[in-house]
């Protein structure tokens, strides 16, 4: 998506989600309640690869593309 990139790495079991840039608190927040956590070396947000993951990884897509998710504090 613009913006963004959802990603899976099968060699550390993780899904792996990209933005362009800082998130605005309240997503950070929705991310971390969906069990994401930032990794700083890899500047993303991790989730595990199994099935829970996926579909948060799944529920993330479509709040994006929704317009329910914000990326950005401008949109």
């Amino acid at each position: 998506g613009e913006g963004w990139l959802v990603e899976t790495d099968t060699d550390e079991s993780r899904i792996v989600l990209r933005v362009a840039e800082r998130l605005p608190p309240e997503s950070y927040q929705a991310l971390k309640r969906g069990g994401w956590r930032w990794s700083p070396t890899r500047r993303a947000f991790l989730q595990y690869l199994n099935p829970r993951g996926r579909w948060q990884a799944d529920e993330v897509v479509k709040q994006i593309t929704t317009g329910a998710f914000k990326l950005s504090e401008s949109k």
